[in-house]
Parts: C-alpha cells; structure tokens; sequence
C-alpha cells in the first residue's frame, strides 16, 4: 500500500449495506456507544466484522441507531435516553414526534382508505423489519438458558418489558390491552399476552424453548405424571418435549441436602416403586427399587436439642410401680378430659334440636392452635429397604450423620412405622459405640469384641463402650396408628351392624365388603364411620335414649386433635382407642403402645417435640409426621422418568423437589389457580347417607334401652357374643394389665372378645392342650369361691381335648365377663 495514502473506513455492523445512507461514515465507537450485553449479542448473532473488537472499529451513525433501536434491552434504552419505549397505555401519542410520511399513513389506517391488500403489504413489510428483532431476543433468552434459579426469578411482566417494544405493542393495540381493565381481566391478558409472543418466537425458530412455556410443561408433567402429555403439550407451543423434561431434572439437582439449625423431627419410611412387566419369564419378578426416604420437620428457633438438658439419655428411670401408678393418673385425667368434650358436644346437639328442631352436627369444638413456624426439608435417602435389624441399622446411623449429631444438636426425636419401629426401639436399647474411634455396632458384643481386638485397652472395657442412639426419643406415627385402629373398628362392627349398612351404600359382593374390611380407602372408611357416628347420635338425641358411641367418639376425637394441633385431646383419644389393640391378635402395635407409653411418662415436656401433627401451611392441614412424610414421598415420585428408577434417578428427584415446587408454585400463581384443598372428614356432605343408616337403625330397633341381660344381636339377627356388648371395657382391663406386666418384664394373659358364640369354638380349637387346660384354669379362677368346686370336679372329669373345649364353652356361656363393670357409660 503506498505510504501516506488514507484508507477508508468501514462499519463493523454487518448490515451496513441494508441500513446505511448516502455519505455516511463510520464515526461512532461500537464498545463506548451500545452496552457490552448487546455488544455480545450481536456477536453472537454473527453480526460484526472479526474485528469489530479492536481498537479504532466504528459503525456509522444509522447502524448505530439500528442496533440501540433492536438489540438493547427496553429498561436500559430508557435509562440511557431518558425517555420510555413507546406504550399505547402509558403515553399519550399527541407528545410523540411523528414524521410527516408516517403520519400520513397512520390517518389513513384510521380513516380506513388502505385496502385490505395494502394493509398486508405493510404489515408484511412492518414483520419483515422486526424479524431480526425477534431473532436476537431469541438469541439473548436462549444465553440466559432455563435454570432453576432463572425461573424462579421470572415475573411476567418484567419478562414483557425486556421484548422488543414494537411488536408488544402490536399485540397490546390487538388485544385492547388497557388500563381501563379490571385487575383480573388485566392479569388474565397479560398471561395470554407472554404465551402469544412465546408462541411467535416458536414459530419464529422451532428449536426455541421459551421459559413460561416450559413452565408450564413442567407443572403439566408433574401433575399427569405422563410422558405423553408432556409430549403433547411440547408439540403445540415451545415448552419443551419430555427429553428436554428430563435433562432439565438431571442437570438441575442440587447439591447434598443438608438439615437446617434449630429443634428437628425426623421421620423415615421405606418408599418404592414398581414396575409393570408384561413378558413371561423363568423365575420372574416385578421389577421394584426401594429406598427409605428421610423427612426433617424443622422448628427453626428451638435450642432444646442445641442445649441437650432434655435428652432421652439424662430421663428419670421409673420403677415398674411409678409406671403403673403414672398409667393409672394419667389415663383418670384422660378420661376426665374426654368426658368433658363428650358432654360438651351433646349439650350443643341437644340446644340446638331444642330449638330448631333438627340436629347439626359441628365439629369445630376443637379449634385449632397456633404452632410455631415450621420447616419442612428432605434429607439425603438410604438406599435401603426398612425391613431388617441390618437394614435400620444403616438408617439410624445415616440419620444421626445428616442431623449433626453430636456437633450440632443432642438428641432428637424420631417417627417411624410399625415394623421399623420395633427394630428401631431394639437398636436403641443394644446397639454400641466404641467410644475410642467412635464406630457403631448393632449390639453391645459385637462393640466388645471390636475393642478386644482392635484397641489396647487395658481397663474396664464396659467404660469404652456407649448407647449407639441413646439420643432417639422414638415416637409411632399417628397416621399409621389412625389407619390401624380404623381397621380394628371395623372389623369389630362388621357383624353386629355394618355388613349390613354398607349394603345400602352398594357394597354388596364379597369383593366390595372386603374392599372396605381391608381399609383400602382411608377416607371413604372415615366417611362411613362418621355417617355411623352422626346416626347414633341422632337416635340417641331424637328418643332421648341415654346412650353414647363409646368407641366411635374418641376416634373421631383422636383424628379431630390431630387435625388441630391438639396434642392433649389427640392423645387422650388415642389412649383410650388404643386399647382396642389389646383384644385382637396385634402383636405389632401392643408393644408400639406400651413402649410409647413408657417413653411419654419419662419425658419432659418440649412443646414442639411432643407435638403431635404438624402443618407447613395451612393450620386446618396438619398431620402426623408420617403421613407428613409421606405427602413428600408423593411429591418425590411425581419427578421420577417411568420404570424402576435408579439410585441416581431416586437422589435427583428427592434433591430437586423443594426447588421444583416453588416453580410449581410460581406456575399456579401466575394462573391464577388455588391448590386444591384437602377434604378432611367435616367438609364431607353424608346427611343422605345419615338419613338411610337412622332408617337402617329404626327398623331394626337396634339403639334402645335394652336390659343388658337380654340377647343382642346384629341388624340381620345374628346372636352376638356376650363379650361384644363389654368389648370397650374388656380393651381397657387388658392394655391396663398388658402395660403392668410389660413394666414388670413378664408376658400377659389377655381376654378375647368373641363376635359369636360358633367363633370361641373355633378360636379355641386352634389351641394346644395345655395351653387350653392354661386358659380353662385362669378362668375358674375369676368366678366366685361358691362356683369354683363344681368347676374344678368338672375340669377334672375332661379327659379329651373336645371336653375341654365343651367345659370352656360352657363357662364363657355361664360365667361371663365377672371382673369386668358394666357401666360403660363413662368409659
């Protein structure tokens, strides 16, 4: 090149020959006149020269004006310029500089002169200027990518705002978009306004993924739990199709889980997933995984597990005669507390019948109680199955990991379900840590080998050695304890009245009685045992019959103080429902009562620990931290691809599902749509059901003032057993005597309640011989001394297994119940 010879200058901007203007020149530095964000953009775009960074690079002043116009975001453009984008809604247009050529055909547009054809050839020449606007919006939301943390800071109309101005407003002139709107009708356009624009760029690039929309792909997916729906949903707008689904949860999941400061509960339980397998196969199986999920239910400003004056290990050992004489005073003032409600509740009934004329039952005479602000957060899961000493094991230690003790708290408390429990309880009671390196081992043998053969220790061995989980206050599960106990009064009802009010409800097949035997549906089962409830109630009320639902009031009581966060009447009830364990054959959820029991005389009273049920939200939603944990439990599943899942599959879904709910939540905001409540049994109408079981009753006189001398029978005639009429007070004489033999260490003899009298017969012919002598032999000892020697000179004549079954027939039959009240009434 010659020396001295000027060269010209070119703009970077590489439509230059497209925008530019006669006699322009590229005056203007890029990097000092347009913001480094857009500046990237239009590298991105592919829209500058290669050397459109280097110093002394310049565009022109129309190219200048061209790339603020489209590619700066509308929020920086003002505050720059120091003027807004034009808005229909926010300016008036009279204040707006508008060229004579525009305006000419702006008069004419409102005139209505332009053809229909003319009107295409500018909107097609108006769409055709904005497509690159469009292309480069695209561009910058595809940069920021949909993350977790970008939709959870989305709000739309900010979203709105960032779009290029011309073709919001486009769309707002279109829809009428106003400020004259009502804020609802405003909110509901402004909705349909975002899914409009995102639609448009969808169409625009048909890889675009636009982030309201893949939302709502989301929320759709967690809802329908289909892949097909999400696929759907994806092919009609640009939400995303399940793949993009799918990746998203995989590459979103966060980090470790961790267990927030302050007073926890933590609940555990197994959660699994099954799989369909069509194929035939030798040897097999349903394909299943099974994890046990952890759930911490936090009380963010408590400081008695920081503090540890509480703790399960520095609790007053009580003497098996202090246990008793606590059982004994604790179940009196029970008692006392639910007669209180009982007659509470009838006075309401009566007061009300006497002055309308018709019977309303309310159950609002629990109200609920203002717990303390509460946490709920998932713990890493084990991935195990609950369901041996080995197994829980694993699931304390993995427990006692994650919450930080000792470090962080003391101690805990801890809610699990039946099985579990009792492994639970047995691993408390034996598990060992060697105090020297700190290891756990399942029993205090095998932590005493350890230290033999692993540390030199030359005194006392049994001063290395510690409680592995002595700092576990283990507690049942409510929810499972509710489910069960429903199960029982079913099955004690089914014969005398039940079977046969059921029938009217449609459940006449042995398919469908057993269907509700079984409890499979736990709310339809609470929904017939109120309907029964509300029925006695009525007669009793309508024919001034002194009588009460012994057994149906405290359970709908129990499931009243755990909807209310009334752990004193949610107790009480539970107590006194509880001992229906103690005439049946439970062998899992006797001891899970006792030892409970156990566990609450020694206990201190920390309000959050001993609380009963818990509600993240809505104080009428509380529940046990089972069924808490298993709400979260369900929410996990929603999140997992279809199949068995992996473990890798299980831990994204459990660490992702906190974060997706809030989004879950954003989405259902911004539509306007109310979770749904849940139905608990009050909000149930069953006054038609009411109505036919009253009739059902009437008929068959079956609620009178009978002498408790005469037969009973069930509503089909059937002639019950004398125990059927004294089953309540025969579950109380027992758990009392279960828990006092249970103090002492020994195993109890407990009364069985008989439906009919053909049942003893097969019940006891299920007996060994000398377990039957046994049972014969406990029972002449509870008649009177004047009855005793005919019984004893006939036990001695029986020689054969059906004498004795005859005799024991015969004094159930002759001697019935002689150490059990009859009054009922206050039970």
């Amino acid at each position: 090149m010659p020396k001295g010879r000027r060269v010209k200058k070119h703009c970077v901007y590489l439509r230059h020959d497209i925008l530019h203007t006669p006699g322009c020149n590229p005056t203007q530095n890029l990097r000092k006149n347009v913001h480094k964000d857009t500046f990237t953009k239009l590298q991105v775009a592919r829209l500058l020269s290669s050397s459109a960074g280097k110093p002394g690079k310049s565009v022109c002043r129309p190219c200048l004006q061209h790339i603020r116009d489209a590619f700066e975001p509308g929020q920086q453009r003002e505050q720059e310029s120091g003027s807004s984008s034009c808005s229909s809604e926010d300016e008036d247009e009279s204040e707006l500089q508008v060229s004579p050529e525009v305006q000419a055909v702006l008069d004419k547009l409102t005139s209505g002169e332009i053809t229909e054809h003319e009107k295409c050839l500018i909107a097609r020449a108006l769409g055709s200027s904005l497509e690159q606007n469009i292309e480069l919006d695209i561009l910058d939301l595809k940069s920021r990518s949909n993350t977790i943390d970008y939709l959870r800071s989305l709000d739309v109309n900010k979203y709105l705002k960032e779009r290029p101005a011309p073709i919001l407003e486009f769309y707002k002139s279109i829809c009428r978009f106003t400020r004259k709107m009502t804020p609802e009708s405003r909110k509901m356009a402004t909705n349909y306004l975002c899914k409009s624009l995102e639609a448009l760029y969808g169409a625009r690039n048909l890889k675009f993924i636009a982030p309201f929309s893949f939302m709502e792909n989301l929320m759709i997916y967690y809802m329908s739990q289909s892949k097909t729906a999400a696929e759907i949903f994806g092919s009609s707008c640009p939400g995303g199709v399940y793949s993009t689904l799918k990746s998203f949860i995989h590459r979103e999941t966060t980090s470790e889980l961790k267990c927030p400061d302050g007073d926890v509960v933590v609940a555990f339980d197994n959660n699994q997933r099954l799989s369909r397998n069509w194929q035939i196969g030798v040897n097999s199986k349903m394909p299943m995984s099974c994890i046990t999920s952890v759930c911490s239910i936090i009380h963010p400003r408590g400081v008695e597990q920081i503090i540890g004056e509480q703790s399960p290990e520095l609790w007053k050992e009580l003497s098996p005669s202090d246990l008793m004489g606590r059982y004994t005073s604790v179940l009196e003032e029970e008692d006392t507390i639910l007669r209180g409600y009982r007659y509470g509740l009838l006075d309401k009934i009566l007061l009300q019948y006497q002055t309308n004329g018709e019977i309303v039952f309310d159950y609002e005479f629990l109200p609920p109680i203002n717990d303390p602000l509460i946490q709920v957060v998932d713990l890493e899961p084990v991935f195990v199955n609950p369901n041996s000493l080995n197994n829980v094991f694993k699931v304390l230690k993995h427990i006692r990991l994650h919450v930080g003790i000792p470090l962080n708290r003391r101690w805990i408390a801890l809610v699990c379900d039946r099985y579990p429990y009792g492994l639970a309880h047995k691993l408390i009671l034996e598990a060992g840590e060697c105090k020297i390196c700190g290891e756990l081992f399942q029993s205090q043998h095998a932590t005493v080998n350890h230290i033999e053969q692993q540390h030199d220790v030359e005194e006392d061995i049994n001063e290395n050695i510690d409680l592995a989980f002595k700092m576990f206050y283990l507690k049942p599960g409510n929810g499972h304890i509710e489910m069960n106990l429903l199960r029982v009064i079913f099955r004690l009802l089914w014969v005398p009245c039940l079977s046969t009010l059921t029938e009217s409800l449609g459940f006449r097949s042995e398919k469908a009685k057993n269907f509700l035997l079984s409890d499979r549906d736990h709310h339809m089962a609470w929904q017939i045992l109120q309907a029964l409830f509300e029925s006695i109630l009525e007669i009793c009320v309508t024919q001034f019959i002194d009588t009460f639902p012994n057994v149906l009031f405290p359970m709908l009581l129990f499931r009243s103080g755990i909807r209310a966060g009334n752990s004193e009447i949610a107790l009480a009830a539970r107590n006194k429902v509880s001992a229906l364990f103690f005439i049946g054959n439970h062998p899992k959820y006797q001891p899970i009562i006792m030892n409970d029991l156990t566990r609450r005389f020694r206990c201190p009273n920390v309000p959050f620990i001993c609380s009963e049920s818990f509600s993240e939200a809505r104080p009428e939603a509380r529940q046990g931290a089972d069924f808490l944990m298993e709400q979260r439990v369900r929410k996990t599943h929603r999140w997992l691809p279809p199949g068995v899942p992996s473990n890798e599959q299980w831990l994204n879904s459990i660490r992702n599902v906190e974060q997706m709910d809030k989004i879950m939540q954003m989405s259902l905001d911004r539509l306007h749509i109310t979770s749904t409540a849940i139905d608990y049994v009050k909000s149930v109408d069953i006054s038609s059901v009411r109505k036919e079981f009253v009739r059902i009753l009437n008929d068959a006189s079956a609620i009178s003032c009978q002498d408790v001398q005469l037969e009973i029978k069930s509503l089909t005639g059937v002639i019950l057993n004398r125990t059927m009429q004294f089953f309540l007070s025969i579950a109380s004489t027992n758990m009392g005597e279960a828990y006092k033999c249970h103090s002492e260490g020994i195993r109890p003899r407990l009364r069985k309640v008989f439906m009919t009298d053909s049942d003893i017969s097969t019940s006891v012919n299920l007996l060994t011989k000398p377990a039957l002598i046994a049972l014969i032999n406990e029972l002449i000892s509870q008649v009177s001394a004047t009855q005793q020697n005919d019984l004893h000179y006939k036990f001695r004549v029986c020689k054969t297994k059906v004498e004795l079954i005859a005799l024991y027939n015969d004094i159930v039959t002759e001697h019935p119940l002689h150490n059990t009240s009859e009054d009922d009434d206050d039970d």
